[in-house]
């Protein structure tokens, strides 16, 4: 038996949303405590990493430990239809899930499942460098960047973020101190360079109250995560080996 009931629909959207932005296929995992998923990208580069507690929903009827996989391009394309003041019912069907949306109508969808896959282990690298900072901030550098390279070099020293792209047609850098981000925690000095694109992914789901988590080491993936709603949506992006 599993029945899950969401009041907070624009939440919910925005979180499947962020999981289908990197992955196409996953698998969710319930348990007493509440839903979680953790999932590779196509690539095989970067990996999604979702919690959403029990206390987010509104009924929470789950008879045992199970697994669900989706195919999160179905899933976000039937939630897209969901109204902000629509509550949403969850409920397994044999091998389909029942999608309810009730509000001023009452609209149901089924959608199939695809065979549950095991969870991928998530890095355990001990970071040098937290950085807190408002997502809206964060895009905004993005979109800066983008005008020069489809890379991006994250560099987190004590006093500031340095957050530059480089290519023939030149270079674009943005100098962050330390005052202008919400809180910066440095250790030893971080320096890695990701692809562009999958940070706008990462980030293209965050709204003005977001607050973006990241956290560097030299060389090795990025961790980024933030809240949406009750849920929490954690990345792990693969970096891209700079030559000397």
């Amino acid at each position: 038996m599993l029945k899950l009931t969401i009041s907070d629909a624009n939440s919910w959207k925005r979180s499947i949303d962020a999981i289908a932005a990197l992955i196409d296929e996953g698998t969710f995992e319930f348990s007493a405590d509440g839903m979680a998923l953790k999932a590779m990208d196509p690539s095989q580069i970067a990996m999604v990493d979702f919690e959403m507690p029990k206390k987010a929903f509104k009924a929470y009827e789950v008879g045992e430990k199970q697994s669900m996989g989706i195919d999160f391009s179905e899933l976000s394309r039937v939630m897209r239809r969901a109204h902000p003041e629509d509550t949403i019912t969850l409920e397994l069907k044999g091998n389909k899930l029942e999608i309810t949306y009730e509000g001023k109508t009452k609209r149901k969808f089924l959608i199939p499942l695809i065979d549950a896959t095991a969870h991928p282990n998530k890095p355990k690298i001990e970071f040098d460098a937290i950085i807190k900072m408002p997502a809206n901030d964060l895009k905004d550098v993005l979109a800066d960047v983008e005008l020069v390279s489809n890379y991006v070099v994250f560099e987190a020293s004590e006093k500031e973020l340095n957050i530059s792209s480089e290519s023939e047609s030149g270079k674009a850098e943005v100098n962050l101190p330390k005052a202008s981000v919400l809180e910066l925690k440095v250790t030893t000095k971080a320096r890695a360079m990701f692809p562009l694109e999958y940070l706008k992914n990462m980030t293209k789901n965050t709204d003005v109250s977001t607050v973006i988590e990241v956290r560097l080491k030299k060389d090795n993936p990025m961790k980024m995560e933030y809240v949406i709603g009750e849920g929490k949506v954690t990345y792990f992006l693969a970096p891209r080996i700079e030559h000397p």
